[in-house]
């Protein structure tokens, strides 16, 4: 088997991995967390940024429109939360997920092409943006599609207060949960990745 076609299978692989767990947390809600009414937070987008830093951004993209459809179909099917309705919108639901890998993998470029930066470092920054990237695109998408519509539905709040309850301290814990979950991953990956590595390079030595 050719290179080529390694790497094809590889990133079917991870595309095909990281996309069903996408709708394993999402169908059993295992991706969405409620910590108050108010706050929660989701790793939802976790698969979505593993995907993107193990095998690039293409596999990133597919495994993010399987997320945004997931975020879709539980809204419409099975709302749970205050702001479900205004996730079936497809600009709400899918179009900021399809974002994350873009932040993810631009952010993991830059990072690459300063020397000797180390990898894991890289990736759990790149986390961090594609985390933050999740959160603010869904609130910028809120803001500017449904502004209208969640003002009537929260009347006794402001808009942008409501947006800060929900988003901000829901943000950081996302950030941070992905920081922690992708950096274990991929340490773990690139850790064994290496030791086979110098494993084959031995025996070929002998």
């Amino acid at each position: 088997m050719t290179s080529v076609s390694q790497e094809r299978n590889y990133k079917l692989a991870i595309t095909g991995a990281f996309s069903a767990l996408s709708v394993v947390l999402g169908v059993t809600r295992l991706g969405y967390i409620s910590l108050s009414p108010v706050i929660s937070f989701t790793i939802m987008h976790v698969p979505v940024i593993l995907a993107t830093l193990l095998a690039g951004l293409i596999p990133g993209l597919g495994t993010a429109l399987v997320f945004g459809l997931t975020s879709l179909i539980q809204a419409a099917v099975n709302p749970t939360g205050v702001l479900d309705p205004f996730f079936q919108n497809p600009f709400i639901s899918i179009l900021p997920r399809i974002l994350i890998p873009i932040v993810t993998w631009a952010v993991q470029q830059a990072l690459s092409m300063i020397p000797k930066f180390p990898k894991i470092v890289g990736g759990g920054i790149a986390a961090a943006f594609g985390s933050c990237a999740n959160s603010f695109f869904v609130a910028v998408a809120l803001f500017f599609i449904t502004s209208k519509k969640f003002q009537e539905a929260f009347p006794d709040w402001g808009f942008k207060a409501l947006l800060a309850a929900f988003f901000i301290p829901g943000g950081f814990i996302e950030a941070a949960a992905s920081v922690i979950i992708c950096v274990a991953v991929l340490s773990g990956i690139w850790i064994a990745k290496n030791s086979k590595k110098s494993k084959l390079s031995k025996e070929e030595d002998k």
